[in-house]
């Protein structure tokens, strides 16, 4: 696997662990299941590609993602040395206002925690939740110590820190089992519901059982429909993570318990009289149905969790309905309704103040846009997005608008630029994540200090603290130079490559360029020769065999003129005169046709209509454009050509009617021989040199032929050449 491969996977499986495409409401789950739960991750994508479709990746592998990566180490190397800060650092003791009572204090804190503008900030989150834990401790009263502390490990379970929840948990049931009477039933049932919950978090499947099952017991005894509706629901999931994981002979005993809760939770629907608790019910079948691939099933509980949700105007029930029911219509193919969902599950959200959730519904929305190829809208969403999660910090969302418009930048508009700007942005957003995800463990293993101190250990965690950054310290060392050893080596071999690549091009364009001029200059050679040859010939015959050949006839006739009439072989001696004119008659045709005089003399006009009279077939002869002489030995080949065309289609097309037409101007000269006889297919001719040839006089002189012609139908051949190239 290459360096590459492997930092895009470190990325991924950082940000998976944070949990970051869980979309958490609280009480309901808008939802379905998280990653670790359930294959379903509604509102919860990858970084959007929808123009290079072949696999997913955190970043797009662009021209300028070496650099990048270098600068992602350089500051990946200084997230373990901050680490000692996150622990040490923290103040979770700061006094609170004096003179507030503790319902008041307590009441102060949640709303801190509930604040939107640390909706996403982690560390404030855990440092407001930390402050009520240590309230709790100041309080004397069972009662109120119990009920802080849950409320404190509620809101650690929710931020997904689920040690220390279960620290505070298990403090609370202590301080639980002091109350009598109801409110400590009521309490403790509560503490056991939040423990059980916590425990499917972290698979501990056991113990939420147990803890649930208690639960359960106390809030059927006293009817309480809407808690049972939290009890069933977290025991469902106890039976459903573990179908994927179950041996054969226990996959259907989980199969038939995780469907006995579900009957359960359908059957308190028809008797809860809350319609909060009833869109509860409904959102938590419909996670099921949409994790079970049950999407018609899906789509009746959205339809009735719909009207519910409006009629009490519940803003995270309607969210819920909208962002589940756009995953729904998209599973089913119905893109662009699922994205119509989705943006108004966005537009609920920000109505409701829920910024993240709202950044997250934008984001799918976009997703799906790039599906159905409409970029400007995803671009619209995306820029939104930006604007939106920049305002309140939503990490989660800004590197995926980020994402889509780098894409969008540098597949659509080819803005290199811009997409680079984008995508630094986005992988320093991705950075920030990953920071966060290593401070959220860090303070893990505070809170496992802590407890541990008491226990006498905390020498022994420490010296595992400093072993693990300084492990932590010298592997990210190592990655980085050796990355960087990596990447410049890699950029030397790819410019060595390309530089050799280039070279090797240039070799074998120079010897093709080499073998087609020694073709050209043998080829021209052949046909200098043949023609030097035929001038020969035809001069020989006709100024030698044909001036002997004339006296001859000349003598003849003078001793006819002296001979007695009255001989008895005058007609015989008339017939060899007459043969004798054939003869001389033939020779000077041969004589016309190895080199005709008038193609030297006058041009290749004359020439052509020379031969075109002496065949017995009318000839259909067009010349159009200047009429000026040419290159000789151009006029020889257009000659030559013309000749072989005609004389192939009266000998083996049997035509009736054969049309030349001859183009010239300034700079080319082109002909085309037309002919109506039986035609024939040109990549079945094998036979004859005839065509060959006039294809290889035409490629000599650099010139174009087309050769169009069917069986039955004729045929026609059209060629060009330059003069101006023909000449130079």
């Amino acid at each position: 696997m290459s360096i590459i491969k492997y930092l895009n996977r470190i990325l991924k499986d950082k940000l998976r662990r944070g949990d970051t495409h869980l979309f958490v409401l609280s009480p309901v789950r808008p939802f379905a299941r998280s990653p670790v739960r359930s294959p379903v991750r509604p509102f919860a994508r990858s970084s959007v590609r929808p123009f290079v479709r072949s696999s997913i990746r955190p970043f797009a592998l662009s021209p300028f993602l070496p650099f990048a990566l270098i600068i992602i180490l350089l500051l990946i190397t200084g997230c373990n040395d901050n680490r000692n800060d996150a622990i040490t650092n923290h103040s979770p003791t700061d006094s609170l206002q004096t003179g507030v009572t503790p319902t008041e204090k307590i009441a102060l804190l949640e709303q801190l925690i509930a604040d939107p503008s640390i909706e996403n900030d982690y560390k404030a989150r855990i440092s407001q939740i930390e402050r009520l834990d240590s309230l709790a401790d100041s309080f004397t009263e069972p009662l109120l110590r119990s009920t802080t502390l849950l409320k404190a490990g509620q809101y650690y379970r929710k931020t997904s820190c689920y040690e220390p929840a279960e620290r505070v948990l298990l403090k609370a049931q202590i301080e639980a089992e002091k109350v009598k009477g109801d409110e400590g039933e009521e309490i403790m049932a509560e503490i056991l519901l939040t423990r059980g919950q916590n425990c499917v978090e972290v698979s501990d499947y056991a113990n939420a059982t147990l803890f649930l099952t208690e639960a359960a017991e106390y809030f059927e005894k006293k009817n309480d429909y809407a808690k049972l509706i939290k009890v069933y629901d977290a025991q469902v999931l106890v039976y459903y993570s573990q179908v994927t994981s179950a041996r054969p002979d226990k996959l259907q005993e989980l199969k038939e318990r995780e469907n006995y809760f579900l009957n359960l939770m359908g059957e308190l629907f028809n008797v809860l009289d809350d319609p909060v608790a009833q869109a509860d019910c409904l959102n938590a079948l419909v996670s099921y149905e949409i994790n079970n691939q049950d999407y018609e099933k899906a789509k009746g509980y959205l339809s009735r969790l719909d009207s519910i949700a409006s009629s009490c105007n519940y803003a995270e029930g309607l969210i819920a309905c909208y962002g589940n029911g756009g995953i729904v219509a998209e599973k089913q193919g119905n893109f662009r309704e699922g994205m119509a969902l989705q943006y108004k599950a966005y537009e609920t959200a920000l109505k409701a103040g829920k910024m993240s959730v709202a950044a997250q519904a934008l984001a799918n929305a976009a997703f799906v846009a790039g599906k159905l190829d409409e970029y400007e809208l995803m671009r619209s969403y995306s820029l939104t997005g930006v604007e939106l999660a920049r305002e309140y910090a939503i990490k989660q969302s800004l590197w995926r608008f980020l994402d889509n418009l780098s894409n969008i930048a540098e597949q659509i508009d080819g803005n290199y630029k811009q997409a680079l700007d984008y995508r630094n942005e986005c992988i320093g957003v991705y950075l920030e994540i990953y920071s966060e995800n290593n401070a959220n463990q860090i303070n893990q293993y505070a809170a496992r200090f802590e407890s541990l101190l008491k226990e006498n250990k905390i020498n022994e965690l420490q010296a595992e603290a400093e072993v693990f950054r300084y492990k932590s310290r010298q592997k990210n060392q190592m990655l980085f130079f050796l990355t960087l050893t990596v990447v410049l080596s890699t950029i030397i071999i790819l410019y060595r490559l390309r530089l050799a690549n280039k070279q090797r091009q240039i070799a074998e364009q120079q010897i093709i360029q080499l073998k087609q001029e020694k073709q050209l200059v043998a080829t021209q050679a052949v046909f200098d020769g043949e023609t030097a040859e035929r001038t020969r010939l035809a001069r020989d015959l006709h100024d030698g065999l044909g001036s002997m050949l004339t006296s001859v006839k000349l003598q003849l006739q003078d001793m006819k003129r002296e001979a007695k009439k009255e001989h008895d072989n005058v007609g015989q001696y008339d017939k060899a005169l007459q043969m004798l004119d054939n003869t001389v008659h033939e020779m000077r045709r041969v004589s016309h046709h190895l080199m005709p005089d008038s193609l030297s003399r006058f041009g290749l006009k004359p020439a052509v209509e020379d031969f075109f009279r002496s065949l017995s077939t009318n000839i259909n002869f067009g010349f159009f454009g200047e009429e000026k002489r040419i290159d000789p030995k151009l006029e020889v080949v257009v000659y030559r050509c013309i000749h072989e065309l005609v004389n192939n289609a009266l000998k083996h097309a049997n035509a009736s009617q054969i049309m030349v037409q001859i183009m010239q101007e300034a700079d080319r000269i082109a002909f085309t021989v037309q002919d109506d006889g039986c035609g024939f297919d040109p990549s079945n001719v094998t036979a004859g040199a005839g065509l060959q040839n006039i294809r290889t006089r035409v490629t000599s002189f650099g010139g174009h032929i087309h050769i169009d012609a069917k069986v039955g139908e004729g045929a026609e051949i059209n060629a060009e050449f330059s003069i101006t190239k023909t000449n130079g």
